[in-house]
């Protein structure tokens, strides 16, 4: 679970693992969305958020992430606790997950 103060401006990052014929593969080509929804409400085509990517994976595993916070962030916090949801456009998949909890405070 990740905590941050809702004046907080900072990235939050979910691992990714990509496996295509059983090896690790590289998700970084496919568009990334990432929703925040109160407590275990599922997304709607407005909740989700452009995510990004962090190219540089280790052992297989890569990073989407989205930057939240009041300066400059996609999306503002309140105090709660938000599931995370993950969007990946791998057409013709598109797996939609939740991810984990975020409190802020």
């Amino acid at each position: 679970m990740i905590t941050l103060a809702a004046l907080s401006t900072q990235y939050i990052e979910i691992p990714v693992t990509e496996l295509a014929s059983g090896l690790p593969a590289d998700p970084t080509t496919n568009p990334v969305h990432v929703a925040f929804m109160l407590g275990r409400a599922q997304p709607d085509t407005g909740d989700w958020k452009t995510g990004s990517w962090e190219t540089s994976g280790v052992n297989g595993t890569y990073f989407a992430r989205v930057l939240v916070g009041p300066n400059g962030g996609v999306i503002t916090l309140t105090p709660g606790l938000y599931t995370v949801w993950l969007k990946i456009d791998a057409s013709p998949e598109t797996p939609i997950m939740q991810t984990g909890n975020v409190t802020v405070y």
